[in-house]
C-alpha cells in the first residue's frame, strides 16, 4: 500500500509539474524587463525639457550604475531562500514605479532610475540560477528561454504605452504588475537546490517530486550526495577565497562573463534604449518614431516567440554561434551602410536599411540574447552559485554601464557607424573565445554540467565507478 500510495502522488505531481513551473516562471520576466523599453519612452517625452546630452545619458545608464546594488542583496537574499529573493524584486520595483511617476523633478527621477536600476540587478542575478534550478533538463531551454521572451514583451509593452500616454502614467501603470508578481511568488513552493543547500533533505525531497514527478530521482539523489559531501569537505573559514581556484567556478566565472559580454553588447540593451537615436540615423530623419519602436518591437518579439519553439530542438552552441555571426555581419553591414551613405558612396535606399535592422533584432531574439541567459542559468555549482552569480554580474554591471553611458558620446565621435564596428568587434573574439571552453549543456542536468566542469564527479571515492561523468559534445555524437 505504501508503495502504490507514492505511486498514484507521484503521479499527480508529474501531471501538475509543467503547469506549476510554467506559472512559477513567466510573470517576472515581463514585469522587470519593462524597465529596459522604459528608457526609450523617457528620452523621447523629455525632449521638451531640453536636458543636456550628459542628462540624458545619466537617465539612461543609471540603471546599471546601480545595479551593483542588486547585486550585493543577491548573498543575504539568495541564503533566506529563492521565494525571498523573487519578493524583493517585486517590492524594489513597486518603489521605482511609483517613485518615477510622481517624480517632481530630474534629480527624483533619477532617483527613481537608480531604484530600478537595483530591481533589475537582483533580478538578472536570480532569474537563470531559480529556472534552472525548478525545471527539468528536458524543459529547462524553454522555460529559460522565457527570459529573453518576457524582455520582448515587456518592452513592447511598455513602448505601446507610452505612445498613447505620458512618461509619468506609463510608470504609474505598471507599478501594479510587479504587485500582482509579488503576489504570485507567496503561493510558491521552495526551490529544491536551496533546500538541499540547507540541509533540509526530506523538504528537499518532497519538493522535487512535486515539482518533477518521480522519473527524475537520479538527478535528486546526485544532487543531495554531492550536498552532504561538500557538508563534509568545505568547513573552512577560506572557503570562499579557495573556492575561486576551482575548476568548475573559474571556468564557469568566464563562461558567464564572455556570455554577457554577447548578450549585452549584441545589441539589445542599445536598442531598446536607443532607438530614438539610432532609427535615424539608420533609416531616415523624417521617421514617425512610435510608429518603429512598434515595428521594432514587433519583430523582436516575433523572433522570441521563434526562438521559443526551436530552442527545445536545436543544440544550445549551434544556436548561439549561428545567431552571433549573422549579428556580426549584421552589425558591420549597418555599418558600411550609413557610412556609405554618409560619404555620398551610395544613395538613400529606404528597403535595405529595414533590411539590416530586422536581420539584427531577430539575432537578438533568436539568440545572442536568448542563449546567453539559458547558458548562464545552467553552469554555476550549486554550493559556489550565489558567489559566481554575483562575481559575472558585477562584470555585467560595467559591461551594461559602459554601454549606456557612452553611447552617445561615441555616436557624436566616431559615428553610429564606429560604435557598431566596435561591438561587432566585442562580439566577435567572445564568440571565438566561447567556441573553445563551452560545453553543450542541453538536455543535461545542472549535476552533470557541474562535474563536466570539475571533470570528476562529485561523490564518495568509493561510489565514484557508480557516476557517469558527462561526456563533451563530441563523445556524445560519437555514442549517437
Amino acid at each position: 500500500m505504501p508503495c502504490t500510495s507514492q505511486f498514484i502522488s507521484c503521479r499527480k505531481h508529474q501531471r501538475l509539474s509543467h503547469k506549476m513551473s510554467e506559472a512559477e516562471r513567466k510573470p517576472s520576466p515581463i514585469l522587470l524587463q519593462c524597465t529596459v523599453g522604459y528608457t526609450s519612452v523617457l528620452l523621447l517625452q523629455l525632449k521638451k525639457m531640453r536636458l543636456s546630452t550628459e542628462q540624458e545619458s545619466w537617465i539612461a545608464s543609471m540603471l546599471a550604475a546601480t545595479m551593483v546594488l542588486g547585486i550585493l542583496l543577491t548573498a543575504p537574499t539568495m541564503r533566506r531562500g529563492r521565494k525571498v529573493a523573487l519578493q524583493v524584486v517585486s517590492l524594489l520595483h513597486i518603489t521605482s514605479w511609483i517613485v518615477i511617476s510622481f517624480a517632481p523633478n530630474y534629480e527624483v527621477l533619477l532617483v527613481g532610475r537608480g531604484i530600478q536600476g537595483a530591481a533589475l540587478g537582483l533580478f538578472m542575478s536570480i532569474s537563470g540560477i531559480i529556472i534552472g534550478e525548478y525545471t527539468s533538463p528536458k524543459h529547462r531551454g524553454s522555460f529559460l528561454a522565457t527570459l529573453s521572451f518576457g524582455q520582448a514583451v515587456g518592452i513592447s509593452s511598455v513602448h505601446i504605452c507610452g505612445s498613447f500616454v505620458t512618461w509619468q502614467h506609463t510608470a504609474l501603470l505598471f507599478s501594479f504588475l510587479p504587485l500582482i508578481s509579488f503576489i504570485i511568488t507567496i503561493f510558491l513552493p521552495e526551490s529544491p537546490s536551496w533546500l538541499a543547500l540547507e540541509e533540509r533533505y526530506e523538504d528537499c525531497k518532497n519538493t522535487f517530486r512535486r515539482l518533477r514527478g518521480c522519473d527524475e530521482e537520479e538527478e535528486l539523489k546526485k544532487m543531495i550526495e554531492a550536498r552532504q559531501l561538500d557538508t563534509r569537505t568545505n568547513g573552512s573559514a577560506m572557503k570562499t577565497l579557495r573556492s575561486l581556484r576551482k575548476r568548475e567556478v573559474y571556468i564557469s566565472l568566464i563562461l558567464g562573463a564572455l556570455m554577457y559580454n554577447i548578450a549585452i553588447v549584441s545589441g539589445a540593451t542599445t536598442l531598446a534604449s536607443f532607438l530614438n537615436e539610432t532609427i535615424p540615423v539608420i533609416i531616415s530623419d523624417n521617421c514617425y518614431m512610435p510608429a518603429w519602436m512598434v515595428f521594432c518591437d514587433g519583430v523582436r518579439l516575433i523572433s522570441n516567440g521563434i526562438g521559443l519553439f526551436v530552442v527545445g530542438r536545436m543544440r544550445r552552441r549551434v544556436m548561439l554561434f549561428s545567431s552571433g555571426a549573422l549579428c556580426v555581419i549584421a552589425y558591420l553591414a549597418q555599418a558600411g551602410y550609413i557610412y556609405a551613405k554618409a560619404a555620398k558612396i551610395i544613395q538613400e535606399v529606404l528597403w535595405l536599411p529595414i533590411v539590416l535592422l530586422t536581420l539584427h533584432i531577430s539575432t537578438i531574439g533568436l539568440g545572442v540574447m536568448l542563449i546567453p541567459m539559458m547558458i548562464i542559468g545552467e553552469i554555476y555549482p550549486l554550493e559556489h552559485r550565489s558567489l559566481c552569480s554575483a562575481v559575472t554580474n558585477c562584470y555585467l554591471v560595467v559591461c551594461m554601464f559602459a554601454i549606456l553611458k557612452t553611447f552617445a558620446g561615441m555616436k557624436v565621435s566616431i559615428g553610429l557607424e564606429g560604435a557598431y564596428l566596435v561591438y561587432a568587434v566585442i562580439v566577435a573574439l567572445a564568440l571565438v573565445v566561447s567556441w573553445f571552453i563551452l560545453p553543450e549543456t542541453k538536455g543535461r542536468t545542472l549535476q552533470e554540467i557541474e562535474e563536466y566542469f570539475r571533470r570528476k564527479p562529485t561523490a564518495e571515492p568509493e561510489d565514484i565507478n557508480e557516476l557517469k561523468p558527462l561526456k563533451s559534445p563530441e563523445q556524445k555524437e560519437v555514442a549517437l
